[in-house]
């Protein structure tokens, strides 16, 4: 699924300035206006609402689960419960890029000459200390450790 459409989407929603959307139809990938630079809340709850009640041409996309995984805030409750089920639907799917996939959630926030954009964090030190990395080694551990006790997906996890 071509993401520029999500990009453009996005950039409609927020009606978003000629310079924006010009960088977001550039991005490559899973790349949207989420992953370009920092939202406010504003933005972000715009897009969730947009995106956690598609319109019916979108309502049956894949990268609509994904995307709200970029619009949820890394550190809250309801981002882990995304991950997590979004990583469970993956996995019981067998999609071989889902780390791929995944480690392209690993973004940091990049201040300069009044603007804030984000990098991908590619130094495995700094993917290691990355929260979103954390978060989903923890899952990825208690899956393991549920498959091998009981050999299902820990409940409620």
């Amino acid at each position: 699924e071509d993401h520029r459409i999500h990009g453009a989407y996005m950039c409609a929603l927020l009606r978003s300035d000629a310079e924006t959307v010009a960088a977001v139809s550039r991005m490559k990938g899973t790349g949207t206006l989420a992953t370009l630079a920092p939202l406010d809340d504003g933005q972000r709850t715009t897009l969730l609402g947009a995106y956690e009640r598609p319109p019916a041409c979108l309502s049956r996309s894949p990268a609509v689960r994904r995307i709200v995984l970029t619009l949820l805030d890394p550190s809250g409750p309801a981002f882990r419960a995304a991950l997590d089920g979004y990583a469970r639907r993956q996995l019981g799917r067998g999609v071989p890029s889902l780390g791929s996939d995944l480690s392209s959630l690993y973004l940091d926030e990049v201040r300069g000459d009044g603007t804030s954009r984000y990098v991908l964090a590619t130094d495995p030190a700094d993917v290691r200390a990355h929260g979103v990395h954390r978060l989903l080694a923890g899952l990825v551990d208690s899956y393991v450790s549920s498959l091998e006790g009981g050999g299902s997906f820990p409940r409620g996890s």
